[in-house]
């Protein structure tokens, strides 16, 4: 039983990095480098003028850019623009494996891989504030600050109320979460609309969900509860009594509800589909 329970894992892991090791994988990578760097040089320019050093939850107020999310979020996109994984080799896996198990391995890939670009995003964020960093249990002076006035060169928010609500830790582990399953809510939107139609009618889907966001704040946030990838923004929680945003349990609820949803009509679309070897 061992044996052959060590043995599925290594075929679930060799397939997952077999399909995420990739010029496409490796491209997304040094975008969110050099633009999160572009983003943070002028914030780690604010600290060293204050002197002091910042804990290194800096990723949910990158996020509360919206030009930054826009980019990321199209790198989530490009990055699962090959779904769904009809490449020739998967013929092999299709046939010997079944339908069902071939979607389930699909499935498996895509909550994995979006957790592991979920930790890109962390990494990449501690390493490009590491000079003026250190691990602590409180938010220190400098996000305060800027809270509270803003920075020379910062181009990006920092709530207060968020602050003020959650310690670092908490604020971390609650962004990892919304992100994953914001990210696995691209992969399975996607995934779910190419079975039934055109790589490219995805793709386009996929980039409509992406600017959904900018349409709501020109309307004045009406689409706040409606737009699942707006919820990235830690400045679009609830915090106090502000009913005009959602609170993270609705967060939480809703995008794990869309992603199920969105498996159970993958599963039963891979039922019904029919192999085409033919590029998009």
């Amino acid at each position: 039983m061992k044996s052959e329970l060590k043995r599925k894992i290594y075929v679930q892991v060799n397939n997952i990095v077999n399909k995420m090791w990739s010029v496409r994988f490796l491209t997304i990578l040094i975008i969110l480098f050099v633009f999160m760097d572009l983003y943070l040089s002028g914030f780690c320019e604010d600290v060293k003028l204050m002197g002091e050093n910042c804990n290194w939850g800096v990723l949910p107020f990158v996020q509360t850019s919206s030009y930054f999310m826009k980019l990321a979020l199209l790198c989530i996109v490009y990055f699962y623009s090959n779904v769904p994984f009809m490449e020739k080799e998967e013929l092999f896996f299709f046939i010997r494996l079944g339908r069902k198990k071939w979607g389930r391995r699909n499935l498996y890939y895509l909550i994995v891989s979006s957790l592991i670009l979920t930790l890109c995003f962390v990494f990449i964020s501690i390493i490009q504030i590491l000079p003026v960093s250190h691990l602590s249990a409180t938010w220190g002076e400098v996000y305060k600050t800027f809270a509270l006035t803003g920075g020379q060169n910062l181009q990006f928010a920092v709530p207060y109320g968020v602050i003020d609500t959650y310690p670092p830790l908490v604020l971390m582990l609650i962004t990892i979460g919304i992100d994953w399953l914001a990210f696995l809510f691209i992969g399975l939107l996607m995934y779910v609309v190419s079975l039934a139609g055109h790589r490219l009618v995805s793709c386009i889907i996929a980039a409509i969900a992406v600017f959904l966001p900018l349409l709501d704040a020109r309307m004045g946030g009406t689409l706040v509860y409606y737009s699942p990838l707006s919820w990235v923004d830690c400045g679009n929680w609830r915090i106090g009594f502000n009913n005009n945003k959602p609170d993270l349990p609705y967060i939480y609820v809703a995008l794990i509800f869309l992603d199920f949803i969105l498996s159970i009509i993958s599963q039963y679309q891979v039922r019904r589909m029919e192999w085409n070897t033919q590029d998009d």
